[in-house]
């Protein structure tokens, strides 16, 4: 009696867990079980239950006839190979301990529209992790790797909630080859420096951001100057960049970096028209300048907002993030203007009769052929 008893209740548990899992996937598409490249994750107690569509060309090798799609008769077949792969490829983590994988289905997922009911691109797999011994998971980590070949397979985007009501805890995040790992329901403060970092490291890191600020400290040297031209650089890119991400302006990236290559050429080009025709630096036509730097302040702005798309806001802290991220945008340019002002100080040590018109025509130059070549390239 007491044995058919546990039965029961081991039976219902499990029951219970599959009706969860399938009340996450169901509200998020009516034509197909899950949206393409797209997962939840749920905690309750001690377990987590993941739903996540994945690329097949992320399987290439149980694809029997090449034909970039899975049919029920190939998952058939593999079915042990690709499941014992996936629970390598897709690990649920509690800090640094590893759950226990206690049941594991996979399911040809149907495409959206499609006359081929039993093959599709995409493979949902359904997992459950339980964490022995623990009261709770705390802190949540997954690390995917199933990321495909293809031009159209995009970043994962995986919600993960608690309970059976996820609108009092759920996060969204992006996961991509660079980004594979993520740790959510961080604190507050554990958000802001992760988002600083990046808003620093896009920085340091994206050659059109520094190209720009390097032509627009040319168009006149001296502290006082720099200090007011990345002033009005920093309101017009926050600006734009807070409404970016808050969903108030969208335009598609493409056409952002093409507006970014012709910001650079702009501002190279005043700088040159000034410093030829009138033989001195712009330092006097301060308010044109600013003019000019805030229009393409916007224009950049929404080029980090591309950016930090790529990676995803923390649902959680979406204040917290885009202010850590725009944050590190400042503290980025700040080293990079003393890392000009020190380099341009060491120049004219050494070369104390070039004269800083010159500095700024080389300058220039440089970013007008950098701005050219972007341009010309994405247009192509």
């Amino acid at each position: 009696m007491q044995i058919y008893i546990g039965i029961k209740i081991v039976s219902l548990n499990y029951f219970l867990r599959l009706f969860l899992v399938l009340f996450l996937i169901a509200p998020l598409s009516y034509a197909h079980l899950m949206p393409a490249q797209n997962g939840t994750i749920n905690i309750e107690g001690n377990s987590v239950f993941a739903a996540i569509s994945v690329p097949i060309s992320s399987l290439l090798h149980f694809d029997d006839d090449h034909n970039g799609k899975i049919s029920n008769e190939e998952l058939l077949l593999h079915q042990l190979a690709i499941k014992k792969e996936v629970d390598s490829r897709l690990m649920i983590k509690d800090g640094a301990i590893k759950g226990k994988t206690t049941w594991l289905n996979l399911i040809v997922n149907p495409p959206h529209i499609s006359t081929e009911i039993n093959r599709s691109d995409e493979l949902l797999i359904l997992k459950h992790t339980q964490f022995d011994g623990a009261d709770g998971v705390k802190d949540l980590i997954l690390d995917i790797n199933f990321f495909g070949i293809n031009p159209n397979d995009k970043p994962i985007t995986i919600k993960a909630t608690r309970g059976l009501r996820p609108t009092l805890a759920s996060e969204v995040a992006i996961f991509t080859p660079l980004n594979h790992e993520h740790q959510f329901f961080r604190p507050a403060i554990s958000v802001f420096f992760d988002y600083l970092q990046l808003g620093i490291e896009h920085v340091l890191t994206g050659t059109d951001h520094l190209i720009f600020l390097l032509v627009i400290l040319a168009s006149g040297l001296g502290i006082g100057y720099w200090l007011l031209v990345i002033t009005g650089f920093t309101i017009a890119h926050s600006i734009s960049l807070g409404l970016a991400l808050l969903g108030y302006v969208k335009l598609p990236p493409h056409w952002v970096e093409l507006a970014i290559s012709l910001s650079i050429i702009l501002v190279a080009c005043t700088n040159l028209f000034a410093s030829l025709k009138k033989r001195q630096l712009i330092n006097a036509n301060v308010s044109r300048m600013l003019l000019v730097v805030g229009v393409c302040g916007l224009i950049h702005g929404l080029g980090f907002a591309s950016a930090i798309n790529a990676i995803g806001l923390n649902t959680s802290h979406q204040l917290i993030s885009l202010f850590g991220f725009n944050i590190g945008i400042e503290i980025g340019q700040l080293i990079f203007l003393c890392l000009t002002f020190l380099t341009l100080s060491i120049i004219k040590h050494y070369f104390s009769k070039l004269a800083e018109r010159y500095i700024t025509i080389c300058i220039s130059i440089i970013a007008l052929f950098f701005g050219t070549y972007w341009l010309v390239q994405g247009l192509i």
